[in-house]
């Protein structure tokens, strides 16, 4: 009699946790930066308009590289 496909999955898992393959940890871990002032941390993109408008937004009178040192926008 065939397995249904949960207990194909299963038996996969069982398998793979014997070889010692983790599957709880994430495929892709989003790049991240983090503000110096408030401490929050915000998800980038490629052009890093996020961190651009927090900055501009929550603290106006410091300069972009005080909150986020390192990084770059356009």
């Amino acid at each position: 009699m065939p397995q249904s496909k949960k207990d194909l999955k299963k038996s996969q898992h069982k398998k793979d946790a014997a070889e010692g393959f983790d599957r709880t940890q994430k495929k892709d871990a989003k790049p991240t930066a983090t503000c110096t002032i408030c401490k929050v941390t915000i998800v980038t993109t490629k052009k890093n308009i996020e961190i651009k408008q927090h900055a501009e937004a929550k603290h106006p009178k410091n300069s972009f590289q005080e909150c986020f040192p390192g990084e770059t926008h356009e």
